[in-house]
């Protein structure tokens, strides 16, 4: 059973665009941020208290969350949220025994909680069975620690009644900004835009809007742990312009709605495709090789230009003209749209119906 539940645990830290809840990364990525912030003032606030094992703890508490952050952003979520969970379990176990029950310690088991049940990466029994320690382990310090109210350094009951009521403030502020934050998004939505809110979705074209898909890239920032790298794809569709003012608006329209409709027909599935702006659209293609990439925007490409009429009383071939770029790691979802941009813009420069990597 312990080798099973280890190979569900390494293997749920195994690369899965399909499965990974961007939100879930956010949610945790800046949980990891918001603790390494509260033990940074607990550490204060233990120095000037004299408190020196939770001085030391504090420290040791800021360097688990400082690594949690950097193996969350390698994709290695499980892995995360138990160091995570261990530092939870070693932060109360030892603050009750210095400063006792009453400095509410214990009120951040439940955020792991519901954390551990967002997590979609791993299986209901590992996911059973950590929640069930969880609770184990809080019956256990809660027998032992209930009535050791105030701890063994003599702190004031104030001083620990102010730090009780000030844990407490922060775990209903954080469970409250999880459950507005899932309510207000739909994870489905960012494969599937018939399923996104209104103002997620391009009204003319149907595709997710520029805000709902800069939003995914930048989450995805923190989740791109492909080893083949991720690709943005900005394209525009050639002189659009001219044919608004030569066959109206109304023919713009449908243009765009055929490339739009022809662009969702040639996607991989879990590939992410948006409005950028006038003519301009934008795709993210996650764990792709390069050769992949361009062999998808050829065939795109070519698609486009061999579709049939929008209007059979117009004879206008559509060529685009594509910006590709590279996304690590290590990258800034700005630096990489900014560099989808220059290698879009360089090919309009030059020519058209062309295809610039910048990779």
């Amino acid at each position: 059973m312990i080798v099973a539940i280890l190979k569900s645990l390494i293997t749920s830290d195994m690369p899965s665009v399909n499965r990974t809840d961007v939100r879930f990364v956010t949610i945790t990525h800046s949980l990891y941020q918001v603790s390494l912030f509260i033990h940074s003032g607990y550490l204060l606030l233990f120095y000037y208290l004299e408190v020196t094992p939770l001085i030391y703890l504090n420290i040791v508490s800021i360097i688990a969350y400082s690594s949690c952050i950097i193996i969350n952003r390698k994709g290695m979520r499980t892995t995360a949220i138990l160091v995570a969970m261990i530092e939870v379990m070693a932060y109360i176990t030892l603050t009750a025994y210095y400063i006792g029950w009453e400095s509410g310690a214990y009120y951040y088991i439940f955020i792991l909680i519901p954390v551990l049940l967002l997590h979609q990466d791993i299986h209901r029994f590992i996911k059973f069975t950590l929640i069930t320690t969880i609770v184990l382990f809080y019956t256990l310090i809660f027998v032992h620690y209930h009535d050791y109210l105030y701890g063994s350094f003599g702190i004031s009951p104030t001083v620990i009644h102010f730090i009780n009521y000030t844990t407490l403030g922060i775990c209903i502020i954080i469970l409250s900004s999880i459950i507005y934050y899932y309510s207000q998004t739909n994870n489905g939505s960012l494969n599937h835009p018939s399923q996104t809110p209104d103002s997620d979705i391009d009204s003319l074209t149907g595709l997710l809007s520029r805000p709902a898909i800069k939003e995914i890239i930048e989450s995805s920032a923190y989740n791109n742990n492909h080893e083949r790298g991720c690709s943005l794809i900005i394209f525009n569709i050639d002189n659009f312009k001219m044919l608004n003012s030569r066959y109206g608006l109304v023919y713009g329209d449908n243009v765009l709605r055929h490339v739009a409709a022809l662009l969702k027909k040639n996607l991989r599935t879990g590939d992410f495709i948006a409005r950028w702006g006038n003519a301009e659209f934008i795709a993210y293609f996650p764990d792709i090789h390069r050769d992949e990439c361009t062999d998808i925007i050829n065939r795109i490409r070519k698609t486009i230009e061999q579709s049939h009429a929008i209007d059979s009383r117009i004879h206008h071939t559509i060529s685009i003209t594509f910006g590709i770029c590279r996304v690590d790691a290590d990258c800034i979802a700005e630096e990489c749209l900014e560099n989808a941009e220059k290698a879009l813009q360089q090919e309009k420069f030059d020519s058209t119906d062309r295809i610039s990597v910048a990779w």
